[in-house]
């Protein structure tokens, strides 16, 4: 593990990371969370769930910006322990929208512009903090949450098509696909921090989803009105798929919600 150096040590919390304004507007309310005074060009929160303090990040989309804004959040400050949520597509016929799935390990992969090949990237280790499994997979049965333990794989683009699902289920044992958790969690490991992801399925493997995050928000993962505009007068047929794909995943995130919730205020133990 690496040696960190230049934090503040006082006041840890848990670092929660999420992708996209919309993916962090439901933990609003249920955590509390106001803007901190840390903030800058970065999206910060502070809130509480129970006993635990949090700090949310809003990282933005894609493996490269997320690894880059968790590293240097981790250099400014230590933590609890890491944990990253948010939306991904099924990559087993058997997984229904809704199913919650903790990472216990993450694989990266690319797919380059000019081919339509995943490219192999490479293992992210060690594995996820065993306690925080354990605890993450507690909550979700309090809850009443169906949730599967297995691989996440993080691309580097959206993996919406059926045939691209099934051409990742065919080159990993993931479960899920997102483009984020494993860029997360390799900061986190980096910096010596306790990490563990979860993502709710939103489109399962038999389900096409086309519907591109850079299409209608900025690189940070906040909405871009003017994207949106575009994006929808150029193919207002979409619109009530998009409508429904927001309530949709809307209803995801407030599962992940009250699962967070759950987790923090079991207070999660950590350590080997």
């Amino acid at each position: 593990m690496a040696r960190m150096t230049n934090r503040d040590t006082t006041g840890s919390a848990w670092l929660v990371c999420v992708a996209t304004a919309h993916e962090l507007q439901p933990l609003k309310r249920p955590l509390g969370l106001v803007r901190s005074a840390q903030a800058s060009a970065v999206p910060l929160f502070e809130g509480r769930a129970g006993r635990q303090r949090v700090v949310v990040l809003q990282t933005g989309i894609g493996p490269k910006r997320a690894h880059r804004i968790v590293t240097q959040r981790l250099e400014q400050q230590a933590c609890q322990g890491v944990i990253s949520i948010g939306l991904s597509g099924g990559l087993r016929a058997s997984l229904v929208s809704g199913t919650l799935i903790v990472g216990d390990h993450w694989v990266r992969l690319e797919k380059r512009p000019e081919g339509d090949r995943f490219e192999m990237m490479g293992n992210v280790g060690p594995p996820a903090d065993r306690r925080l499994r354990a605890a993450a997979l507690r909550a979700a049965g309090l809850c009443g949450i169906p949730a599967h333990e297995g691989e996440l794989a993080t691309v580097n683009c959206l993996v919406g098509t059926v045939r691209d699902k099934q051409a990742l289920a065919e080159r990993t044992t993931a479960l899920a696909v997102d483009m984020e958790s494993a860029a997360v969690a390799e900061a986190a490991i980096a910096a010596g921090m306790a990490v563990i992801a979860a993502r709710v399925i939103l489109d399962p493997m038999d389900e096409a989803l086309d519907v591109s995050p850079e299409r209608f928000l900025r690189e940070d993962g906040s909405p871009s009105l003017w994207k949106s505009g575009l994006a929808v007068m150029g193919r207002p047929v979409q619109w009530p798929a998009l409508w429904s794909l927001g309530r949709r995943s809307t209803r995801a995130m407030n599962v992940l919600a009250r699962w967070l919730c759950r987790v923090l205020d079991e207070g999660p133990a950590i350590g080997p």
